[in-house]
């Protein structure tokens, strides 16, 4: 039996392996955790930035963007409403924001960020733009190496 003999010399088998991979769930951001369980979430494109925006994130969580430059958009999620997000996961947030937008190579970047609720999508605009109707700046360095610390999950 042909089949069989596919399966003997390991033939199938691996076709069966490229199909589980093809399969594998594929999502529009990256996840982030911090050392001490903070969920930072990062939009891969126009949809995914979009995507934590509307379904994600919440009125309370922080959004941070590169500050007027194309880029990621980036969600800290509150782990309780009302709690404050500690300085130190701001500036990871803020420096994940930077790394992922086109202003990497530079030493140091303006990021912006608010509270979602203060985060517009603007009609008839492309996919993942917004306005702000009120925001902060941090200024960060992309490549400081403290985004190595946080775990990514998917």
């Amino acid at each position: 039996n042909i089949y069989e003999e596919l399966k003997i010399n390991k033939i199938l088998k691996e076709k069966e392996r490229k199909r589980e991979k093809r399969t594998k769930k594929s999502f529009p951001y990256r996840r982030y955790c911090s050392e001490d369980g903070w969920s930072i979430f990062v939009g891969k494109n126009a949809k995914g930035n979009d995507y934590i925006i509307t379904v994600i994130g919440k009125e309370e969580d922080l959004w941070l963007h590169a500050h007027r430059t194309s880029g990621s958009h980036v969600i800290i999620k509150k782990k309780k409403r009302g709690e404050e997000i500690p300085h130190s996961i701001l500036t990871k947030g803020a420096e994940l924001a930077a790394y992922h937008s086109k202003a990497r190579g530079s030493a140091k970047v303006p990021v912006a960020y608010t509270l979602i609720k203060h985060v517009k999508k603007i009609k008839g605009k492309k996919t993942g733009t917004v306005s702000l109707s009120s925001y902060k700046t941090i200024l960060v360095s992309p490549n400081s190496g403290d985004i190595d610390k946080l775990k990514e999950i998917y």
